[in-house]
């Protein structure tokens, strides 16, 4: 399994249109007047428990990320010192939608934008 660094593991990880849980993030700005577009940031550990594609593996103590499909997919690994020793790099930032069902009874909210592992400036 092939080893990467941490900005290579979050520019990898492809979790465009996932739904995510709004209790789960902390919101950092809201990027509409309404409030259906906010961009939030959330623990990496939390990232990896709660997005799909990626998760820690315990016994290794490392991070394992699933990239490509079918018979290309492949497995690499991220060491976990690369994000616990590097305080400036624990969260991740993305942007989140607001979005209805065609009945308008349910809502979920969605990742709209890469994961980032900087906030983005206005």
């Amino acid at each position: 399994m092939r080893r990467i660094t941490l900005k290579e593991f979050v520019s990898m990880w492809d979790v465009t249109n996932e739904k995510v849980f709004l209790t789960k993030t902390e919101p950092v700005r809201m990027l509409d007047e309404l409030g259906e577009h906010l961009l939030v940031r959330v623990k990496f550990e939390k990232a990896l428990e709660m997005l799909p594609k990626a998760f820690i593996d315990h016994f290794e103590n490392t991070a394992i990320l699933f990239i490509g499909s079918g018979d290309n997919e492949e497995m690499v690994m991220l060491s976990p010192k690369e994000w616990i020793m590097n305080k400036r790099r624990r969260y991740v930032y993305f942007e989140i939608q607001q979005v209805w069902d065609e009945n308008h009874w349910d809502c979920n909210w969605y990742i709209v934008s890469p994961l980032r592992l900087t906030k983005p400036r206005e």
